[in-house]
């Protein structure tokens, strides 16, 4: 498709006008970009399935944020053309030719940057991990998990709190028969000393 719309623009260039050089070279530069993110497409895809296992699906929802963010970054320019009524009014021609070129940077900047490196697409792995990638079904798990132990550990502080009284019991107890037998020593003294 891509293909046909190049080339339909490329019939209507006319060799010796004015432009025809700097059109042939965006029009270049356009299946250049293109053909690069068709490559990070597949290869992002193949990468998220691959080897960070998330299912089609997801891999599919990452990847069309991705390239929502790359035009996204060109959305500024285009917003300011997007509503001129006469492009060949000099003015309108210039700004219109100032969009094109503004968007080729941004577009080249991805290239440069092989997509997945530009900050816009990190934004959105970021975005998109935090948001979307816990699944559900985990958290639910995890907070019934979470549960679980609470009531575990409430048990065990009030079996353990049992334990320190049934100590200080014991310890009271054994005080006591450590006293007794204290006296018990004293008094066995004694009676040993009066036997004498």
């Amino acid at each position: 498709m891509l293909v046909n719309h190049v080339g339909a623009v490329r019939n209507t260039l006319k060799m010796h006008e004015g432009g025809y050089d700097l059109a042939e070279a965006l029009l270049t530069d356009v299946d250049k970009q293109w053909t690069a993110l068709v490559k990070f497409v597949d290869a992002f895809y193949i990468k998220l399935t691959n080897r960070c296992n998330f299912p089609a699906e997801r891999a599919w929802k990452l990847i069309g944020r991705c390239i929502s963010a790359f035009f996204h970054e060109m959305l500024l320019f285009r917003t300011e053309v997007s509503l001129l009524e006469d492009l060949t009014h000099p003015t309108d021609k210039a700004a219109m030719v100032g969009c094109v070129l503004q968007c080729h940077r941004v577009a080249n900047e991805f290239v440069s940057l092989d997509f997945e490196s530009h900050p816009a697409i990190v934004q959105e792995i970021s975005l998109f991990i935090i948001t979307e990638q816990v699944d559900p079904d985990d958290i639910a798990k995890l907070t019934s998990k979470i549960s679980s132990v609470s009531s575990d550990t409430t048990k065990l502080v009030t079996r353990l709190e049992k334990l320190e009284e049934d100590y200080k019991d014991l310890k009271r107890k054994h005080d006591a028969l450590d006293n007794l037998l204290t006296q018990h020593k004293h008094a066995y003294k004694n009676y040993k000393k009066t036997r004498k």
